[in-house]
């Protein structure tokens, strides 16, 4: 029962991140197909276009936290969905991961842990290609946290345990159950036996 378990635990985790993983990999086509007219503007860093890039990230939604970038092909920062925060828009990007994206024009998937959090994420950065397809635009950066995904297969591997612990418990409770109501007609056939051979026949 244990190794059946372990083997649906395993399963699970890898199916709940790989369906996480699938999610972020769709809606970064859907925002990259969004994105591509809007970089197409030769005036990309005018208000109007930072807007609508603005808008365009809004509608990314995640049962997790993600940060979102968009960076163009001179590897400036030129959107996020960082709210309040951005500080980072005009500035060039610091991320090696994004660069070498922009250079070689393939799209990268990762998983690292955060270097302050530890909390394991999962980031993907996507070329954006004209409607050509032969000019790059630029990069859609997306790196979301998987945390609460590995906490709740966490949770899921406690209950688990739990389960188990209780089961062996039950188990065992019934098993000396059992084994006394077995045991008990044979220890006073036994005992009988010996008053037979001692010649006590009154019992």
């Amino acid at each position: 029962f244990q190794f059946i378990g372990v083997i649906f635990i395993d399963q699970l985790e890898t199916q709940t991140v790989d369906n996480f993983k699938v999610q972020i990999n769709t809606q970064a086509d859907f925002l990259a197909n969004n994105i591509t007219p809007i970089l197409s503007n030769s005036d990309q860093e005018s208000q109007s276009v930072l807007n609508q890039l603005r808008q365009t990230l809004e509608t990314f939604s995640s049962t997790a936290p993600a940060r979102l970038e968009v960076i163009n092909n001179a590897q400036t920062i030129i959107a996020t969905n960082q709210g309040l925060d951005q500080s980072s828009i005009g500035n060039q990007t610091t991320d090696a991961d994004a660069r070498n994206v922009l250079l070689y024009q393939n799209e990268l998937r990762s998983e690292y842990s955060d270097p302050e959090t530890d909390a394991p994420i999962y980031k993907l950065i996507k070329p954006i290609f004209g409607t050509t397809q032969t000019t790059l635009l630029g990069v859609l950066v997306i790196e979301a946290n998987m945390e609460q995904i590995y906490s709740q297969n966490n949770n899921i591997i406690d209950l688990f345990l739990q389960s188990s612990v209780l089961a062996v418990g039950v188990a065992l409770l019934i098993s000396f159950v059992l084994s006394q109501g077995l045991t008990r007609p044979i220890e006073n056939m036994r005992q009988q036996a010996l008053r037979i051979s001692e010649g006590v026949y009154n019992y």
